[in-house]
């Protein structure tokens, strides 16, 4: 499904001064055995980390605080780097660790 706003990935990459719409090109990667199996790395739309944000936190309620947040296979680090956001947005003292 196309996100109704393109331009979302690079104008997050422009405010904040990262990297992260850009695809992985397999040339640098070419000595992974099986690399024709994998996926292509896309980020995520800014716009739905933020809604996952809302809905965790509605779920878990007041126990929200209680847990950590860790994004196995991270990438570039969006996902972590909009959920530090809404923490500090909110002043949510929680661990949250981008692993890839």
């Amino acid at each position: 499904m196309e996100h109704p706003d393109k331009r979302e990935r690079d104008q997050f990459d422009i405010d904040y001064g990262v990297n992260t719409a850009p695809p992985l090109s397999r040339i640098a990667y070419r000595k992974i055995a099986n690399l024709e199996k994998g996926n292509a790395y896309q980020a995520s739309w800014t716009s739905e980390i933020r809604t996952s944000f809302d809905i965790v936190q509605r779920e878990f309620k007041d126990d929200f605080r209680r847990f950590s947040f860790v994004d196995v296979g991270c990438g570039k680090g969006e996902v972590n780097l909009v959920w530090q956001q809404e923490l500090d947005r909110r002043g949510i003292d929680m661990m949250n660790v981008g692993v890839d």
